[in-house]
């Protein structure tokens, strides 16, 4: 195409279900009507909504190849210029595509010959059909690379699947339109002009919309241990996310802020996310986003009561009474009451004399640490 150059037919591919079964449909989204036909009005919009064009692809869900019918293209409308000028219509298609996806390195490739019928809607030559197609087979995929000459951009690979972002680039250097009625001599005329403004390089840009619906926002069913509370500060948070997604857990109610906590959709089923509270009460809330990149709405929040429990006092020792005991006695009954026998202090000893506690330091009944000491200071035992 000597007027337009490299301008490409722009798509949006949507919906695009995963390579895991046969016969999954496909659908392409028409998004700037341009395929190597007409002149770019500047940067002024052309055409209206973009409309879908389902086709059906079998996926074998083994080998990743692709096979399918021909994809329609919505009917679009552009210009052609000197030397002749028309407003014309394009009905263009994409025929009898097949390929491959390899869902281990999201490569996609995609073949198939574009072309269709265009057809001028205006000025001397109003009614008059080419049939437009590539010259060659038309290749696209993941691998491309975008040409100098503003040749479609080179494709990403679908990481998530054809679920996923992606995109696709394929481009053709020569493009033919055949009159469709070649013993009408303003017909042959009418398309080996058009054939002379559609040379040069074009192609196509597929652009993997991918799954755009966000999940549903997680249910947040209970905690364990279970509310209003318990003595935990690490509670475990349950409920149900969408399969396959993540989902991050908020301080509060309305998912504001760095979560606190993340896990998978089934470790928030069982055996639950773990979150840290301390004493009182802390509420959580909860989002889930699926592989494609979509999250959903703030889950409703739900609440946990750490329960807060006076430690126990300290262990005691109270100093028991000993005076009058012998030694050995006095020592098992202080030992008993959680206390550590000290310093026995023992007088000379009279001949024919016994030995009992005359005092203790501290005195009995003093409460002291477990394992105080209790000083012993013992003497003859009065007759």
């Amino acid at each position: 195409m000597r007027a337009l150059g490299a301008i490409a037919l722009t798509l949006l591919l949507l919906g695009v279900c995963a390579a895991t079964a046969s016969a999954q449909p496909l659908s392409l989204t028409f998004t700037e009507a341009r395929a190597n036909v007409g002149v770019q009005l500047e940067d002024e919009a052309l055409f209206g909504a973009p409309d879908t064009a389902p086709f059906e692809a079998q996926i074998d869900p083994g080998s990743g190849a692709i096979t399918a019918g021909h994809l329609n293209v919505p009917q679009f409308f552009t210009h052609i210029t000197e030397p002749i000028v028309a407003f014309v219509s394009v009905d263009f298609d994409i025929g009898e595509i097949e390929g491959s996806f390899d869902q281990a390195t999201g490569a996609l490739v995609l073949e198939g010959k574009a072309g269709g019928i265009l057809t001028a809607q205006s000025g001397t030559n109003e009614g008059e059909e080419c049939s437009v197609s590539t010259a060659e087979v038309l290749v696209e995929s993941t691998a491309g690379k975008a040409a100098a000459d503003g040749s479609p951009r080179s494709g990403v690979p679908f990481s998530h699947g054809l679920t996923g972002a992606g995109s696709i680039a394929g481009q053709w250097t020569d493009m033919e339109a055949t009159p469709v009625n070649e013993s009408d001599a303003d017909n042959v005329s009418f398309c080996n002009n058009v054939e002379g403004q559609i040379d040069g390089p074009g192609g196509v840009w597929l652009e993997q919309k991918g799954d755009v619906v966000p999940p549903s926002a997680p249910q947040l069913t209970g905690t364990d241990p279970a509310a209003p509370g318990g003595l935990s500060g690490t509670p475990l948070i349950l409920g149900n996310a969408e399969t396959g997604s993540t989902v991050r857990i908020y301080a509060g109610p309305d998912c504001l802020g760095a979560p606190v906590a993340t896990g998978s959709a089934a470790e928030l089923g069982s055996p639950g996310i773990a979150v840290a509270v301390a004493q009182g009460t802390a509420l959580f809330s909860a989002a889930a986003t699926d592989a494609a990149g979509n999250t959903s709405a703030c889950s409703v929040s739900i609440s946990y009561t750490r329960l807060h429990v006076d430690p126990p006092p300290p262990p005691t020792c109270v100093v028991p009474k000993v005076i009058g005991m012998k030694v050995k006695a006095a020592k098992k009954k202080i030992r008993a009451a959680g206390c550590t026998v000290g310093k026995v202090r023992r007088p000379k000893q009279p001949k024919g004399s016994r030995l009992v506690v005359k005092s203790s330091s501290p005195t009995a009944g003093a409460t002291k640490p477990a394992g105080a000491k209790v000083h012993l200071r013992l003497g003859p035992k009065s007759s």
